[in-house]
């Protein structure tokens, strides 16, 4: 669009020049024609005027005259422009030929192109396949070389298996009549241990067995006399039931002294409950036991109905 405006007023500007000279020329031919007249009218020594039709025909004619010029130099800057303007379009459209050409040659320059980096490629390709054809071929040598180099291999492995083989089973036999004769020994040997073992774990459970039969009773001996000694300081309430059952826990310190008395589970009411608290607290200090490792500062007692006629007896 721009060059579109810049060639309107390109054409435009000579069309005004060519006005206003046409104006301009116009303008001198009257102006002389004026005075052409005038001077005929007053020419000194004719004696009468003379009549202007002679001197205005005269200016028409030049009036023409400098037309012609104005219109033959208009049409020689139309046929200039003309000419500039067919030759500005004949170098545009010689620059798009050329154009159009370079694009082609390039177009056919790249179609060589890719054509010889076809054929390139493709004689690449065969290369690669005549190469990889070869190197199978070597690869299947060295196969079957290293198949027959196995097998010779195996062969000789496997006699020397066979020899080893032989040769194992010969230490094996001797190791394992060796290994029978101090299996046996051992086996000798073991059992005279396991009877030994087994008779002394014999006399050390009889003594264990002993010893906690002799703990057992003292245990008892050493309950029964704190139980007691308790009883005899039970006053049994009549509210007694025929099938009591209280379990008291008893806490003690060394020496005997009671430091807690808590009734856990009986089915009497609370005299009775309240009665067999405080004989415990009237047994203290409770007995001590022969063997100190026999002491608990935890006891527990359980009063039935025997216990009751114990006391009362």
């Amino acid at each position: 669009m721009a060059k579109s405006a810049n060639s309107v007023k390109s054409d435009a500007r000579p069309w005004l020049y060519s006005v206003l000279l046409h104006g301009a020329v116009l303008v001198v031919l009257l102006l002389g024609v004026s005075f052409g007249v005038h001077t005929i009218n007053k020419a000194p020594g004719t004696g009468t005027d003379t009549q202007p039709v002679q001197a205005t025909v005269v200016s028409q004619k030049l009036i023409n005259e400098e037309l012609e010029k104005l219109k033959a130099a208009d049409a020689r800057k139309k046929a200039a422009q003309e000419a500039a303007e067919r030759k500005r379009r004949e170098a545009i459209e010689a620059a798009r030929k050329a154009r159009e050409a370079e694009q082609a040659r390039l177009a056919k320059l790249q179609a060589q192109q890719a054509a010889a980096q076809k054929a390139a490629d493709a004689a690449a390709a065969k290369r690669r396949q005549a190469a990889k054809a070869e190197e199978q071929r070597l690869a299947k040598l060295r196969a079957e070389r290293e198949a027959q180099e196995k097998q010779i291999a195996a062969a000789k492995a496997e006699a020397a298996r066979k020899k080893a083989a032989a040769e194992e089973a010969e230490r094996k036999r001797k190791a394992a009549a060796e290994a029978a004769a101090k299996a046996e020994a051992a086996r000798k040997a073991d059992l005279q241990r396991e009877l030994a073992a087994e008779r002394k774990q014999r006399e050390e459970a009889a003594a264990a067995a002993k010893a906690a039969r002799e703990r057992s009773r003292a245990l008892g001996s050493y309950v029964a006399a704190i139980k007691q000694q308790v009883v005899q300081n039970w006053l049994v309430p009549p509210s007694v039931p025929q099938d009591l059952n209280c379990v008291v826990d008893v806490t003690q310190v060394p020496g005997g002294d009671v430091v807690n008395a808590v009734v856990k589970s009986c089915n009497a009411d609370d005299a009775v409950k309240q009665s067999i608290i405080s004989a415990v607290y009237k047994a203290s200090p409770l007995p001590q036991p022969s063997d100190p490792s026999l002491f608990d500062r935890q006891l527990e007692f359980t009063f039935t109905h025997e216990d009751v006629n114990g006391n009362a007896q």
